[in-house]
């Protein structure tokens, strides 16, 4: 995770700064929440759309192949087993990226 993103597009305006952090911070966790429910493909495609630049802006690269690897897993319909892990390790880096957001705010 990175904000470098959202510090060139602010320059040096600290109080934007937070602000874009914790609007964030915000998303993450909806995103969190939306994803832990998933019922279907379509759901999973509109999270993705929805939240795209989101990640595009801290650099949640390794989020973004997570969610790849775990959307080709789904379509395929194999290994439930390895699905649901998936889902897990995903929900977990959701929970590192938020927490090092916060850390941001607090530094």
């Amino acid at each position: 995770m990175d904000i470098s993103r959202y510090e060139k597009i602010l320059g040096n305006k600290p109080d934007r700064l937070v602000i874009y952090i914790n609007n964030s911070i915000r998303a993450f966790k909806e995103y969190q929440k939306d994803f832990s429910k998933l019922e279907n493909l379509e759901e999973l495609d509109n999270l993705i759309h929805r939240n795209t630049m989101n990640i595009y802006y801290v650099r949640a690269d390794r989020l973004k192949e997570m969610i790849e690897g775990y959307r080709a897993l789904f379509v395929s319909g194999k290994n439930p087993e390895k699905l649901r892990n998936q889902r897990e390790q995903i929900l977990e880096e959701f929970n590192n990226i938020i927490a090092g957001l916060m850390a941001l705010l607090n530094s």
